[in-house]
């Protein structure tokens, strides 16, 4: 699919330097190789590269005195530029690196006479920046990215889903504990129409872990799949294995996980979960999915398999429900309808994760870091990786983090309360990107521009992609059309973040004055747009920082009117500032900040804000 997507991947910034399509898993195979495994054609293969270990140095006497136990030679490069982590100190090997990096750590307690070393200590932990595992390093440092030439499709998908003997009344009443009852059922399916359910009816359990082993290699997935996965089937599938002395061994070349303690956050809330690291495969967690999916939306009830299955039309009227309370006793009693519960629900999982994975798929395109990995992180490490890439390419010093804080935020006010009616919702068209743009906004520290480079790019990039998009829905192509949206929706994403990572404590680029800048110029545009509006007869009832709702005046009765006159407003303000019609409504509840009802022209209701929802189904606040 190269010539699909060629003139959208190749752009360095974005997508890294290295051009090698196909890239579908890699691990750290010893102290001096990755190994890549490329899919081309529906076959998998495999090479090794050399990688060399890397971390930013703010002094080079840091590294005074240090000698890797192999003696081998390491090197020490000034940058330039002139931000504080002034040195790349690169590495012969794994090993070496961490011998150095608990080098300069030590060298922060105490020097050679045991007196504290107070130049080390002089700016806290901020000695080195050497964030990032083996890979990720390699990824960095390479250019190399997953998925390039790749549609979505392209990759090849296993979803997995376990059931167990869960008996209530046992010694954990209130829900199964992991790793304490048998498996007994192992659902599988796969984005290639592959189903398969397997069991330890006639054969015991590790007969079937055994199985499931053997399936997983032979079928050799890309990316594994599963709701609560993290949580639930891979450490409960780790325990039992290990209960009957089985390698856990579902990595690629027989390889087995690597485990360790990780952190999700989805808005105000933070999830704790193991992490599994197989080598040369990525995990998917659907859970988290559909968590991030609802941060914007706040349309799901509830995050389990079975209610966003409904929720998003994917349930089968025929599918089979059973209570895990159940389990047990169906199992005993009727196992075939647990076994037709168990494909229910790989099948659901596949249908989530096909629809809510485009975006990240693309983003790993641009990234560098594993499928996995770009999946679970945060906005603002993944604008902070196109910049360090590029700062590392260049070979160019990286700054530290600025202190301070953000003063202004977005204007956000009520001027009129009740029931009101017609209604018109316009809004400023990708307010602070197109602030960004339009004013130059920059951090003081980005010496190379790198920020206002990647979000330009991003923009046309995703202008590109929408019309591509269109382009292929129009010639009835649905499946390309899906890729290109998911495509754009992944430049969408990283767009909207720039502006949160200027005023990020934590972020390597900050700048709150730049972070000001953007807020205060957007209260102003706002405040512009109520001015234009209310000077030809509006009344505004509310303002949200981009968007304003509004009665319009009399003799503006019809969608061409209301159209015409945000037009009008529109063409007012500032070159690069374009207001969009988003809506009409018959009537409108305004009630408080961020919190009101629309009633459309074909009586669809919609709630904004927590004080106008319940969980209710018969409340309705019109």
């Amino acid at each position: 699919m190269e010539n699909i997507l060629g003139d959208i991947i190749y752009n360095d910034l974005l997508f890294g330097k290295d051009k090698e399509t196909g890239v579908v898993g890699a691990y750290q195979l010893s102290d001096t190789l990755i190994r890549i495994f490329r899919r081309d054609n529906g076959t998998i293969h495999h090479h090794d590269e050399p990688f060399f270990p890397f971390f930013f140095l703010s002094d080079s006497a840091l590294l005074e005195g240090f000698v890797p136990e192999d003696k081998s030679n390491y090197w020490l490069k000034k940058l330039s530029g002139s931000n504080f982590y002034q040195y790349l100190s690169i590495f012969r090997s794994w090993k070496n690196y961490r011998q150095a990096v608990d080098f300069i750590n030590s060298r922060r307690f105490s020097d050679a006479s045991g007196q504290t070393d107070q130049a080390s200590l002089s700016d806290g932990n901020a000695l080195l920046y050497n964030k990032g595992d083996a890979v990720t390093q390699f990824f960095l440092q390479s250019g190399k990215t997953f998925f390039k030439g790749m549609l979505f499709d392209d990759i090849y998908r296993m979803q997995l889903d376990i059931e167990t003997y869960y008996r209530p009344g046992g010694k954990y009443e209130s829900r199964p504990s992991i790793g304490e009852d048998e498996i007994i059922i192992v659902s599988l399916s796969d984005n290639r129409g592959w189903e398969s359910v397997i069991h330890s009816k006639h054969t015991g359990e590790k007969a079937l872990l055994e199985n499931l082993l053997a399936l997983i290699a032979e079928k050799d997935p890309d990316v594994i799949e599963g709701h609560n996965i993290f949580s639930f089937d891979l450490p409960y599938l780790l325990r039992r294995c290990e209960h009957h002395g089985i390698p856990f061994s579902i990595g690629r070349n027989g390889l087995q996980p690597r485990t360790y303690p990780s952190s999700i956050r989805f808005a105000e809330r933070s999830i704790d979960f193991p992490f599994f690291d197989i080598p040369g495969r990525n995990v998917i967690d659907t859970l988290f999915l559909v968590q991030s999916y609802d941060v914007s939306r706040r349309s799901l009830q509830s995050y389990g398999l079975k209610a966003v299955a409904r929720h998003f039309g994917f349930a089968s009227p025929q599918r089979t429900y059973i209570d895990y309370t159940e389990i047990a006793s169906v199992w005993e009693n009727n196992h075939e309808r647990l076994l037709s519960y168990a494909l229910d629900d790989v099948r659901e999982t596949k249908a989530i994760s096909s629809l809510l994975s485009g975006s990240n798929f693309y983003l790993s395109q641009m990234l560098p870091y594993t499928y996995a990995m770009t999946s679970r992180l945060g906005p603002a490490a993944k604008i902070e990786a196109l910049f360090i890439r590029e700062y590392l390419r260049l070979k160019h010093s990286i700054p530290k983090p600025s202190s301070g804080q953000q003063h202004s935020g977005g204007y956000t006010e009520v001027f009129l309360k009740g029931i009101l009616g017609p209604i018109v919702y316009a809004d400023i068209e990708s307010l602070y990107p197109s602030i960004m743009l339009t004013y130059d906004i920059c951090p003081k520290s980005d010496e190379l521009r790198v920020f206002p480079g990647v979000l330009n790019d991003l923009k046309e990039l995703r202008f590109k992609a929408k019309d591509k998009s269109r382009e292929s829905s129009g010639s009835g192509n649905k499946s390309l059309s899906d890729n290109f949206d998911a495509m754009q929706g992944s430049f969408k994403i990283l767009i909207n973040a720039m502006y949160g990572y200027l005023g990020f404590s934590a972020g390597n680029f900050n700048d709150f004055d730049e972070a000001d800048k953007v807020t205060s110029t957007g209260q102003m545009l706002a405040k512009k747009m109520i001015h234009e509006f209310e000077s030809r007869g509006c009344r505004v009832i509310e303002v949200d920082t981009d968007g304003i709702l509004f009665i319009p005046p009399p003799g503006i009765e019809t969608e061409q009117d209301e159209r015409t006159l945000v037009c009008e407003v529109s063409d007012l303000m500032p070159e690069g500032i374009k207001i969009g019609f988003d809506g009409r409504f018959r009537k409108m509840i305004s009630y408080m900040k961020k919190n009101y009802a629309l009633l459309d022209y074909d009586n669809v209701m919609t709630l904004k804000g927590s004080s106008l929802t319940s969980r209710s189904p018969n409340f309705s606040p019109l």
